[in-house]
């Protein structure tokens, strides 16, 4: 045994520790056997095949050399006689390698099938060649059955079979791994729909395995599949070449065989847990299984894979987390946040090109760790680092404000945090997650909105098996049942038997292997939702023909709706049902349906809706009965708009160059008149710009009429255009729901918060899949805030409400008319004031779908008749009186305020800081019922008491305090819950009185005479990131809170809008493409000058990037070594407002990468401890830089592995704009809450 032992978590995450036995001594049954010293049986394999109709046995014999012998073979089944056959004469030079093969036919076997165990015991004698019993061999109890792979389908017994998996450990106690405890366990499997295991030892390590033997003949006898795992490579140094290697892993390998080969239980082997897969394997186009990435350690596991195929050639094996290899298509998918529908599309590919078995060994539902907010380069479960848990956040995408409650768990949760926090001490994830990792609110409740979409989604499609990582989450125990041991009276006159007896039964955290009463546990939501979704027979509603995943729920009176019944029958029997399915209040229909064993079936429903049907929710109901009395319910919400209201009048201008929207003002009837950047829109009340009119560093039109009252509608723009344009932080995530934040303004007019979810069509401003990131050994990037920062794969556009998204902003009058995605801080139709005017920027994807939504178009008309008929806005004269933290608070919000002096009224707004010496209260009171705002900003007890209002408050601790929705009023308007849920505690006066607008008094407002009066007790400064970093969060969101009272009590608000509108953003050269590269193995590049700009490299050749030198030069197939690219790029002049900027996602190894010649920058693993992942971003200085031609080299080193600049993007960048734009803190990498790692 090795002193040191490697545990895999992935290919690139390895960890060494010091090697234990954490099972010694005898670990299994102990028999004393004999043989005879003459001819003599010494092994028997019995190979039945139903697809043959054959039975065949290997017979490993020790004969003399001279003789003839045969074989008899007696097949029993329940005491009788079944097949009884003898072999043709032999003798030992018709041996091969000691063993002999005997094929019989048998046509109609009595199978073994999960549903119905029969068993048959073999009997082989071993004849001299008088015929008398030379040997017989020890009974061989086995069960009639095949597993095979046919095409992308695991055929058992001649029947489609699909698998519903969990993960259970060898035995580690008694209890639990005895035959009593191992039927329990699967008597509890079943009834929860599952019908596979995976033995959880991810290797087969001395000292690593308990036993197993009464786990494998209860899982025979209660007819539960599993797969076995076989040795890991890793155990062999990767290296099975050696002839001693390679006969030390035969020979375990072979023990290990003749342990399990007769157990028809036992259906696949595993191996290679975790150690062969790449970065790539999850990418949805590539799950066909016709390309993967080659390298010493698959090779290597492929030769243990024939090693095992070659001792037991009767079972598939696939290596665990190993992407395409061999003959499965295998993946440990753990994909964060993922877009739900975009989830429920992941095997698309497949099932339309698959040529394997596809198998979810890990499916993360999400996982647990989805909820932190560190995302690699470590592995998370042993990375110390500073993190948060974002759970109302990340909930907040799915409930809008109903994520943002807390309770004594959420508390614990933050006091851990801050902890670790306010100690600047790194922390491991578990310090966190268990506050809250099996409470259904905003966690358990997440995952069952996932899985009731994912989960048949992934069956429909046919997937061959799948095991949800989480099966922990499913149950918990009820609350005060006892979990003391209960003891099991020993039975003393049974003691010298076979298996295992417990002397009591523990408490154990998990449903599945506790031997308590099945009453003391009780089933999640998550738990409910799989009860529902995993049985052997499953029917549901689903998306119309050619596209099952589709969720289509808004319709116009006469419209048609379809869709279909889905019915899936994982059963070993025929299955047959009939559906009932009815529209509430309209029409209804039947129809049977008849399903083969392992047969997915989908009947076509449709249902006209009527002409005159009033707008309204329609609840369209399916109920199927099958014929074994089980009947499921299931119903799908039809949305019925209101007619259409008639199209806008006069007085509108479209520029749009790229001619993306004009047709569909024309369909809708919207009149109009065509504009060019370059013309006069003086005489227009809007102007329309179309989508994606805008970019970088192109041609805009001249909207400084803004200021004096011309309102601009702007439709869908890239992320490109808003971010290096326009200056807005932004992101890309294909958002299904939206929630309404400004329920009664005019573009929301006939629209609820029902109808801003799953568009019918896809849209199209963004492909369905991502650009690949090149080879297979990197995630997607993307270019975000200057960072450059993973993603997870996209897979579909369908349904989607929006897609290139804008960050809330806080510096402005920026009012989001709808709000979604993470922490609610997106807001896809943003007004922004300016001046007398308005700019509203629609960002949800209304224009260009492939199909059109009534929603989408309901709001195309309502902005197009809001913009064209919104009159002139009104702002007030901005007065402050406090201390100067918060008058320069004011000012990085836009908000030029001066000291109040003289008679203030209906055109003024009063802001009282902390401090505030302003006008005696009775004054400002006057002045408020004659129609001053006021806004009272941070005040405490002491100012509190000169407020124009009477008010009473008491200091507290909060953490968040939840908007009364139902008062939100005015002053309120465009706030959302996030807004006042604080990721810090503060202790603040909270009102009481008046009436506070939220659960603890953070805000209140008063209406007064033609004023109104406001209460903020929170202000940015108390949250400032500069003094504590963990407040990034809280800072943002008070500010865009504190930003909205301003602009809603009618505060004049200054941005950048309009100067960046009107001025185009620094052109960039690309460098995405164009490289040659060389390898150095001799290292003279630097030498002979290969990092200079005059260096001729005509002779390289061509060369991607990002994307290893293995994967594309076949003859660098085994170099670790020195390898250089250059790449050239041309200027039309140097620069002089900005430094440009290299980034490069990841360079496997080490790299020196050098402008015209000289070094720039460097990481190695002198610099990085993970240098191999960490990102590149190096300035590229004014001075090196020429006007014309430019050489970038980058010379790189590996030294294991894959090489090169495997991650991008690879580009130059120029300071963004939304850097001193609309926001109050530059922001960090870890802001970007769509960042990507697999767990």
């Amino acid at each position: 045994m090795d002193r040191q032992a490697q545990t895999f978590m992935g290919p690139d995450r390895a960890f060494a520790a010091e090697a234990d036995l954490p099972y010694r001594g005898l670990c299994g049954d102990v028999y004393l056997l004999s043989s005879p010293r003459g001819p003599r049986i010494e092994d028997v394999f019995v190979q039945p095949s139903v697809q043959e109709g054959r039975l065949r046995l290997l017979a490993d014999l020790a004969l003399p050399e001279e003789g003839e012998c045969r074989l008899r073979a007696r097949v029993e089944h329940r005491g009788q006689t079944a097949k009884e056959f003898t072999s043709a004469p032999f003798a030992s030079e018709d041996l091969e390698e000691g063993r002999i093969a005997l094929s019989e036919p048998w046509p109609d076997p009595p199978l073994w099938d999960v549903h119905d165990r029969q068993f048959c015991t073999l009997r082989l004698e071993l004849l001299d060649a008088a015929g008398r019993v030379a040997d017989e061999a020890l009974p061989v109890r086995f069960g009639f059955r095949d597993f095979v792979i046919r095409g992308r389908d695991f055929i058992m017994n001649g029947k489609r079979v699909h698998l519903r998996a969990v993960v259970l450990g060898s035995a580690d106690s008694a209890d639990t791994g005895s035959l009593e405890g191992a039927t329990n366990t699967f008597a509890r499997m079943r009834k929860h729909g599952f019908n596979f295991f995976i033995m959880g030892n991810y290797h087969f390590r001395t000292g690593g395995v308990n036993y197993f033997a009464d786990l494998l003949r209860a899982a025979d006898e209660e007819g539960m599949l599993l797969s076995f795992s076989m040795p890991h490579v890793s155990d062999f140094g990767w290296n099975l070449e050696p002839e001693h290697r390679r006969e030390s892993y035969e020979r375990i390998a072979g023990w290990i065989v003749r342990q399990v080969r007769h157990h028809p239980s036992v259906v696949l082997y595993a191996m290679n847990h975790n150690a062969t897969g790449y970065q790539g394997d999850q990418d949805p186009e590539q799950l066909h299984g016709r390309e993967a990435p080659e390298g010493n350690n698959r090779t290597q596991a492929l030769r243990a894979q024939q090693i095992v195929a070659d001792l037991d050639p009767t079972r598939p094996i696939y290596h665990h987390q190993s992407g395409n290899l061999g003959d499965f298509y295998t993946l440990n998918c753990y994909l964060n946040w993922a877009p739900i529908r975009e989830r429920s599309r992941w095997l698309n590919v497949w099932a339309a090109e698959g040529i394997k078995p596809f198998f979810f060994v890990e499916w993360g539902l999400p996982h647990i760790a989805s909820w932190s907010s560190y995302r690699g380069p470590e592995f998370i479960w042993r990375a110390s680092v500073m993190q948060q848990a974002w759970t109302h956040e990340f909930a907040a995408a799915f409930k809008g404000d109903d994520a943002y409650t807390a309770d004594q768990s959420d508390v614990q949760c933050l006091r851990n945090e801050l902890h670790f926090w306010r100690n600047e001490q790194p922390f491991h994830y578990w310090n966190l997650h268990t506050t809250f990792a099996n409470r259904d609110r905003n966690v358990l409740e997440i995952k069952s909105i996932y899985a009731r979409r994912n989960w048949p989604a992934h069956r429909t499609w046919g997937v061959s098996a799948m095991l949800p990582w989480d099966q922990g989450d499913f149950w918990r125990r009820r609350p005060g049942v006892s979990t003391d041991d209960i003891p099991v009276e020993t039975d003393w006159t049974a003691l010298q038997r076979p298996g295992v007896s417990p002397d009591r039964l523990r408490h154990a955290d998990s449903y599945l292997t506790s031997r308590h009463p099945e009453d003391h546990w009780e089933p999640t939501s998550i738990g409910r939702t799989m009860d529902r979704v995993n049985m052997p027979l499953l029917a549901y509603l689903a998306g119309r023909t050619g596209d099952f995943t589709e969720e289509d729920h808004n319709f116009l009176p006469g419209e048609t709706v379809h869709k279909q019944v889905i019915v899936i029958n994982d059963t070993r029997e025929p299955a047959a049902c009939t559906y009932r399915w009815a529209l509430q209040g309209g029409p209804k229909g039947s129809g049977r349906i008849e399903a083969e064993p392992g047969g997915i079936l989908k009947e076509a429903v449709s249902c006209r809706l009527p002409d005159d049907l009033a707008p309204g929710a329609y609840a369209l109901s399916l109920s199927v009965t099958f014929e074994d009395g089980q009947t499921q319910q299931d119903a799908l919400d039809v949305h019925v708009l209101p007619a259409p209201r008639a199209a806008a009048g006069a007085g509108i201008a479209l520029y749009d160059p790229v001619g993306r929207t004009r047709a569909e003002l024309e369909a809708l009837g919207i009149p109009f008149t065509d504009a060019r950047a370059t013309d006069d829109l003086s005489d227009y009340a809007l102007l329309v710009v179309g989508r994606e009119a805008l970019s970088a560093a192109g041609a805009a039109p001249d909207i400084a009429a803004v200021a004096d009252g011309l309102n601009v509608l702007v439709f869908e723009q890239t992320e490109q255009a808003l971010r290096d344009r326009l200056g807005f932080r932004t992101q890309v995530y294909g958002l299904r729901r939206v929630f309404p934040r400004v329920p009664d303004h005019p573009v929301l007019e006939g629209l609820s918060a029902d109808h801003l979810r799953d568009w019918r069509g896809s849209a199209t401003l963004y492909p369905p899949y991502m650009e690949s990131p090149g080879g297979f050994q990197s995630y997607p990037h993307v270019r975000w805030c200057g960072f450059n920062n993973s993603r997870v794969w996209r897979c579909s556009t369908e349904g989607n409400v929006a897609t290139a998204l804008i960050e809330k902003p806080m510096r402005g009058d920026f009012l989001p008319i709808v709000d979604g995605g993470f922490d609610l801080q997106y807001a896809p139709l943003l007004e922004c004031g300016a001046g007398r005017g308005r700019i509203v920027f629609c960002q949800m994807d209304v224009t260009g779908r492939s199909e059109a939504d009534p929603a989408a178009r309901t709001i195309i008309r309502n902005l197009v008749r809001y913009c064209a008929e919104a009159p002139p806005r009104q702002t007030r004269r901005a007065h402050y009186a406090g201390s100067a933290r918060g008058r320069d608070t004011l000012r990085s919000l836009g908000v030029a305020a001066d000291a109040p002096a003289g008679e203030m009224g209906s055109g003024d707004l009063l802001v009282l800081g902390p401090g505030a010496q302003g006008p005696p209260a009775d004054e400002v009171r006057a002045a408020v019922e004659r129609g001053l705002n006021v806004l009272l900003l941070a005040n405490g007890e002491a100012d509190l008491r000169n407020a124009p209002v009477p008010c009473r408050c008491e200091v507290r601790t909060v953490m968040n305090s939840r908007l009364d929705l139902a008062r939100r009023g005015e002053a309120l308007r465009g706030l959302s819950c996030a807004e006042t849920h604080f990721r810090d505690f503060a202790d603040l006066p909270l009102l009481s009185d008046p009436e506070p607008a939220d659960e603890y008094g953070l805000l209140g407002a008063v209406e007064l005479g033609e004023g109104r009066v406001v209460f903020c007790q929170a202000a940015p400064w108390m949250f400032d990131p500069a003094q504590f970093n963990h407040d990034r969060m809280t800072y943002r969101r008070t500010g865009f809170l504190l930003s909205r009272l301003l602009a809603n009590l009618g505060a004049p608000m200054e941005n950048r809008l309009l100067e960046h509108w009107s001025k185009p953003g620094l052109a960039v050269p690309d460098t995405s493409a164009g490289w040659v590269g060389e390898a150095d193995p001799d290292e003279v590049g630097l030498e002979q000058g290969w990092h200079r700009p005059e260096f001729d490299d005509s002779a390289w050749q061509p060369i991607e990037v990002p994307g290893t030198w293995e994967s594309q030069r076949p003859e660098l197939a085994d170099y670790d070594g020195i390898f250089w690219y250059r790449k050239e790029f041309d200027l039309p002049a140097v620069p002089q407002e900005a430094e440009l900027v290299l980034t490069m996602g990841a360079v496997d190894d080490e790299d020196w990468t050098y402008l015209n010649g000289e070094l720039i920058g460097s990481i190695t693993a002198e610099t990085h401890e993970q240098h191999w992942a960490a990102p590149r971003r190096y300035e590229m200085p004014r001075r090196l830089l020429r006007a014309g031609r430019n050489v970038l080299a980058v010379r790189v080193r590996d030294t294991y592995m894959g090489g090169g600049i495997v991650r991008g993007p690879v580009s130059v960048q120029a300071p963004g704009r939304w850097l001193e734009s609309y926001y109050l803190a530059a922001p960090e990498a870890d802001d970007d809450p769509y960042r990507y790692y697999r767990w």
